[in-house]
């Protein structure tokens, strides 16, 4: 047993001895993989196997899946965020469950699309259930899935959460399609929509004639009176067996729930190297805890030691594998405890929109510290820009703003742009660089920014997707303004 547990933490592997967990993280190896899987076959005894963040060759993922399955002590398997190309590994393999339920999910264009390609190969699946804590906000993967459903041979039932249906837009015109033709949609969760009275008809179809959808959410929507009134009636029948229309956004909601979750599952959780790390630094000094592999579960260790004990001035946390339920516990360690935190990397980890959502919220009522925050390679969306728009209106300390690496399309870069150039002017340097959904239409929007906006001094913009005419046009510019620098 205990060579077996030597073996585990030789690749970050965790065995808690109290519950029989193991948590796997990272890249694990062909030789990772046999020998976990010796040590299942010969009586390692694992009640509950946690893999987080996890990818590993396509040649292994059914030799693993099949000890897990057929012949171990395994009661429970988890998969918390995992990469993109194991989930579809997962999913077009020869152990595919029939089953699949994502309790959190990347929206990304890239993520969704492969995601979609990979259901569209899959022979087996019956249920698949994308509403938990996730949402797809990207129009054209809902459209692209949807269409894939509807061709699929074997999907029964289908969980869906949709952002920003808008009166005739593509996100409602294939919504509706589905409702009034298909059967597979049983549940459906709507967030930060105006939804009109051709898709409650849609809803009502579905429901009372076709008898596929049950259940519907709505948060943070617009729905008129009459609208809400004809739903209520679906459920006073029981046509609908649940209907809740809530003003709250879905994103406090849904991480609320899930760091609740955390708690329970890893209510013992313990980072020993960690700890030393932070015990090695001096009170407000700064500290680098890049590349260590950490998880959400960490973030309160950071908090205690780092936060509130160290009273760190600057925490660098780059190239870890926090999601956006590490961040709502950080945002609100800053809420109450922080007046030291100056500067914040977390660069190369899986935010998304939703931790920047946290971020957002706290940067514009109480955190009058922070000056500098990176926020590179975080899958940030235009819903991400938008978030941090809205914080820039009535922050009064970020001097700092990375963004590259993310994908922010040229309406993310509008709305950033034009709150810039009228209502922030504090912000002296912001970094869009290597978002290649960037192209010459946000141009126009960039030089106004520039000529009217008295604070910033560095724009970095290189590795998008600009024409040369389109660089030109900001050489041109940067030549009128002085002290102004623009990296292309």
């Amino acid at each position: 047993m205990s060579e077996y547990i030597r073996q585990l933490e030789a690749f970050e592997g965790k065995y808690n001895q109290e519950t029989k967990e193991v948590i796997l993280t990272g890249t694990l190896t062909t030789k990772n993989i046999t020998m976990f899987y010796d040590a299942l076959t010969k009586g390692f005894t694992i009640l509950t196997l946690v893999l987080q963040n996890c990818s590993f060759n396509t040649k292994d993922l059914d030799k693993l899946f099949d000890v897990i399955i057929n012949r171990s002590s395994i009661q429970r398997l988890i998969i918390m965020t995992v990469e993109v190309q194991f989930l579809n590994e997962i999913i077009t393999s020869n152990s595919s469950p029939y089953r699949i339920k994502l309790s959190y999910y990347f929206n990304t264009s890239s993520t969704l699309y492969g995601f979609c390609q990979a259901i569209g190969q899959n022979e087996t699946l019956v249920d698949l259930d994308i509403m938990d804590q996730t949402c797809i906000d990207d129009k054209f993967a809902t459209i692209e899935l949807l269409n894939i459903l509807r061709k699929h041979k074997s999907i029964k039932n289908v969980r869906l959460h949709v952002f920003d249906i808008q009166p005739s837009n593509k996100n409602e015109t294939c919504l509706i399609t589905s409702l009034l033709n298909d059967s597979f949609i049983s549940h459906l969760r709507i967030s930060e929509s105006i939804i009109s009275h051709q898709f409650i008809e849609a809803l009502v179809h579905a429901s009372k004639e076709r008898h596929s959808l049950t259940y519907v959410e709505f948060y943070n929507s617009q729905l008129n009176e009459d609208d809400i009134s004809t739903l209520q009636l679906l459920y006073t029948n029981e046509t609908l067996t649940h209907l809740s229309i809530s003003k709250q956004q879905y994103v406090s909601f849904a991480i609320t729930e899930m760091r609740q979750q955390l708690i329970n599952e890893f209510s013992q959780y313990q980072n020993t190297k960690l700890e030393q790390k932070i015990a090695q630094s001096y009170i407000h000094s700064s500290i680098c805890l890049d590349n260590m592999n950490l998880v959400d579960q960490d973030m309160e260790i950071i908090i205690k030691q780092a936060i509130i004990i160290k009273q760190c001035n600057f925490i660098s946390l780059q190239f870890n594998k926090f999601t956006s339920i590490g961040i709502s516990i950080l945002t609100d360690a800053l809420n109450n405890n922080n007046n030291t935190l100056e500067t914040l990397y977390l660069g190369n980890n899986y935010i998304s929109d939703d931790g920047v959502y946290f971020l957002a919220n706290i940067l514009s009522d109480n955190n009058y510290t922070l000056k500098t925050l990176v926020l590179q390679k975080n899958r940030i969306t235009d819903r991400g820009a938008r978030y941090l728009a809205q914080m820039l209106k009535v922050n009064k300390t970020l001097i700092w703003l990375y963004l590259g690496q993310n994908d922010i399309s040229d309406e993310g870069i509008r709305i950033l742009a034009q709150t810039i150039e009228n209502q922030n002017h504090t912000l002296e340097m912001l970094v869009l660089s290597c978002n290649k959904l960037l192209t010459d239409l946000s141009i126009d929007y960039l030089i106004k920014m520039i000529q009217h906006n008295q604070s910033l001094k560095k724009l970095w913009i290189d590795d998008c997707n600009l024409s040369e005419l389109g660089k030109e046009r900001l050489n041109k510019i940067q030549q009128t303004k002085k002290d102004f620098y623009i990296r292309i």
